[in-house]
């Protein structure tokens, strides 16, 4: 049986994983800030060459229930897009949030009734234009239930052999505050520097110092107030 899933947040990761979940058998719809239900043709550059597919887009106000709902949004606009939506859903429906930053995974909980899985990817993706998504890098996706739960859901299956589907955590809070770790050190070196967070493995000296003294600063113990 097919899994119908939407996607609040369809930007570059939202658009990426809307390839990735088609890909996977799922039947995938897109919801987007404006009203009104249309189609969309987007493509999808990797270094393997494009594809192009048409999804389903539908606006906040549109009805029918929501089975299994995407949020790609950046984590502080997660909230608001889920109560919004929060019409659409019934006690079977589950949430799973691939944003960064932590804090709001509670109170979305609250809404599907615990049903809330957290995610979190090391993909990499950016939206040269409104129809366009280009891979940066696979990289790898961790989801697991908020609450610990070790049973994952039915779909999950659908995803194990994704070349960019990584584990299913016990504990994913942890992931996350890892995920948040690493971010705090990436993101300002990155706006720093003007590059991508790919260029930064790519650094040679005498760039990389930087990164030493920015890392070695944030393990001084923070000073008496």
């Amino acid at each position: 049986m097919t899994t119908r899933c939407h996607i609040v947040g369809p930007g570059a990761i939202g658009g990426l994983f809307a390839f990735r979940l088609k890909a996977a058998g799922f039947d995938v719809s897109l919801i987007a800030r404006s009203g009104g239900t249309r189609q969309q043709e987007l493509t999808l550059l990797t270094e393997a060459g494009e594809q192009a597919a048409v999804f389903a887009v539908e606006g906040p106000d549109a009805k029918g229930p929501i089975q299994l709902l995407w949020i790609t949004t950046k984590s502080y606009s997660a909230l608001e897009a889920a109560t919004q939506l929060s019409h659409r859903f019934t006690p079977e429906t589950v949430i799973v949030t691939l944003g960064n930053g932590m804090g709001y995974h509670e109170r979305l909980s609250t809404l599907v009734l615990g049903k809330l899985i957290g995610g979190s990817t090391t993909a990499g993706c950016s939206s040269p234009s409104e129809n366009t998504r280009k891979l940066a890098g696979e990289g790898q996706t961790r989801l697991g239930w908020w609450d610990g739960t070790e049973t994952p859901p039915a779909w999950l299956a659908e995803l194990r052999e994704a070349p960019w589907f990584g584990n299913w955590e016990l504990n994913i809070e942890k992931s996350l505050l890892e995920k948040l770790a690493i971010n705090s050190i990436i993101n300002p070196m990155t706006a720093l520097m003007n590059i991508t967070n790919g260029e930064l493995t790519t650094l040679e000296k005498p760039a990389t110092p930087l990164l030493s003294e920015w890392l070695n600063a944030l393990r001084q113990p923070y000073p008496n107030q």
